[in-house]
């Protein structure tokens, strides 16, 4: 599991949960009786949460612990601190698994757990709150209906549909690789009573050829990101160079000819979208990549109401264009829906709704569907705990809640994130 920036909960039966990552000295022994000891003191037998130090990964920082689980960017728990899979807490009555396919409408047969409409949001959550290595997908209108099969390390926040076979390609934090994502045996986990994860989930797992991106020390690949476009083409650049980008063949696709940090998406035919500023006029820029470097063809101004700085919130591929949904940095202020020709024509479609009365805190940083609609994952009042996930009309209704824990789903939000489609 990677951290996706959400409160950090309570964790079944792990004793321990802080260290001080820059003194090395970690915090171990059940709550109540915790005691704070140097890290380098520790053996296999002690439960503890390993430090990040600035530049020490937490494999070096503890060497004689491995196949830890990230608890967020500065922490790392790992195995003899983790209950043993048998002894892993499960729910005492879990809900019978959804009949129906993922979700109303989607035409995706109900017997494939690994195919999926790129056009819908759906959550990348866990089956065991806290655990390393239970991650699943859901349909956030199904929550009871899980398909698993992932490893520890995987980065829910970095999944993908590639619209081309409704496969998810995602990325492990060690791997620095692409894969596609291969059901492993769905249907049997959700119809057996104690819902037995999977061995050796990640086994049948393609990889995507990483080439020519060199493995970084401790990494199997070095690929630093990567995107899809509405074909299904996948590009990817590597860890020491974020200027070219390379097919899923290891060819070179096209040299951005500066940083790619501000490549927001990549479009229709061989067009992508860059953003220009976060200063309000915001600029949104469409560039053509079969040139090199690529040529700016159009420039989008958008004069938005969110505020001096603005933020993306989420981006949509369109057949002509794009859908941005664009905020500012105050939480009071509502987002707006935009969208962009490829020929650079700024259209404010609408602006989102307030927050439902039950999820106050909801922001704006999330998924959006094919049809506009924004889903942004929160926290229910009064809690505690209750994590939720709220969907902002397109029509400019009022957010509403869509996912909430307090039903106690199958699929429940604990380090996760949303997922959908370019």
């Amino acid at each position: 599991m990677r951290s996706s920036g959400l409160a950090f909960g309570a964790l079944f039966a792990i004793s321990t949960l802080a260290c001080g990552s820059e003194t090395g000295v970690c915090t171990i022994g059940p709550p109540g009786s915790r005691a704070l000891v140097p890290c380098d003191s520790l053996t296999r037998d002690a439960a503890v949460v390993a430090p990040r130090d600035a530049g020490v990964g937490p494999r070096d920082a503890l060497p004689d612990f491995d196949g830890g689980m990230r608890i967020n960017d500065d922490a790392m728990i790992y195995p003899d601190a983790l209950p043993a899979p048998d002894a892993l807490p499960r729910p005492d009555a879990l809900p019978a698994p959804d009949a129906a396919p993922l979700g109303p409408d989607s035409g995706i047969n109900p017997n494939v757990y690994d195919v999926f409409d790129p056009t819908k949001v759906y959550l990348f959550g866990t089956v065991v709150e806290g655990s390393c290595g239970r991650d699943a997908i859901a349909d956030v209108f199904a929550p009871n209906r899980a398909s698993v099969g992932f490893g520890c390390y995987v980065e829910e926040d970095r999944a993908v549909i590639r619209p081309s076979n409704g496969r998810v390609l995602y990325t492990e934090t060690f791997e620095d690789n692409i894969v596609e994502f291969h059901d492993d045996n769905s249907s049997a986990f959700n119809s057996l009573p104690d819902h037995s994860y999977p061995g050796m989930p990640t086994a049948n797992d393609v990889a995507l050829d990483p080439a020519p991106c060199m493995p970084r020390p401790g990494s199997t690949f070095g690929v630093l990101r990567f995107l899809v476009a509405p074909s299904g083409a996948v590009i990817h650049q590597c860890l020491t160079d974020d200027q070219r980008w390379y097919d899923e063949h290891g060819v070179l696709a096209f040299d951005f000819g500066r940083s790619s940090q501000d490549l927001v998406a990549l479009g229709a035919g061989n067009t992508a979208l860059v953003f220009s500023g976060h200063f309000t006029p915001t600029e949104f820029q469409i560039v053509d990549l079969s040139t090199s470097p690529p040529l700016v063809v159009a420039t989008a101004t958008m004069a938005t109401s969110v505020g001096a700085i603005v933020q993306i919130g989420a981006v949509r591929t369109t057949a002509t264009g794009f859908r941005l949904a664009l905020h500012g940095t105050s939480s009071s202020s509502n987002a707006e829906l935009w969208s962009v020709s490829l020929t650079g024509t700024a259209t404010r479609e609408a602006m989102y709704g307030a927050p439902p009365a039950t999820a106050p805190s909801a922001g704006h940083d999330g998924r959006m569907d094919g049809a506009g609609n924004l889903y942004v994952m929160s926290s229910q009042i009064p809690g505690p705990f209750v994590d939720c996930v709220v969907q902002y009309p397109a029509t400019g209704a009022p957010g509403r809640v869509v996912y909430s824990e307090s039903t106690n789903p199958f699929v429940k939000i604990h380090i996760s994130s949303l997922m959908t489609g370019p």
